[in-house]
């Protein structure tokens, strides 16, 4: 098989040396840019964890300091407190009536 040469002018020449050099550059460019969005990431990533760091730190401290906070019980509290006792064993001594009822009931029918 014979090799068949095409000539090329100058000008067609200089204008693919142009566009393979211009195609070099975007790829340099493009290789600079995901350099750069890596580093990016990396440090977003270490910035985030001394986010979650610093996060963790400040919930500590507020939770070390309410615990060193007095407590303070107002007599509303106290009071709700003993209705609800005395709710519980209200309930507790009905139940216990029911129980005392219906054994009663059984015995009847015995």
């Amino acid at each position: 098989m014979a090799s068949e040469y095409v000539r090329l002018s100058r000008q067609e020449v200089i204008y693919g040396q142009k566009n393979f050099l211009k195609a070099q550059l975007d790829v340099l460019d493009l290789v600079k840019h995901y350099l750069f969005f890596l580093k990016a990431r990396k440090e977003e990533f270490i910035l985030k964890i001394r986010l979650k760091n610093k996060l963790e730190e400040t919930k500590n401290s507020i939770i070390l300091f309410e615990k060193s906070l007095p407590r303070v019980y107002s007599a509303e509290t106290e009071a709700k407190k003993k209705v609800r006792f005395e709710k519980e064993s209200k309930e507790v001594s009905s139940l216990e009536q029911e129980i005392e009822l219906i054994k009663q009931k059984l015995a009847g029918l015995q």
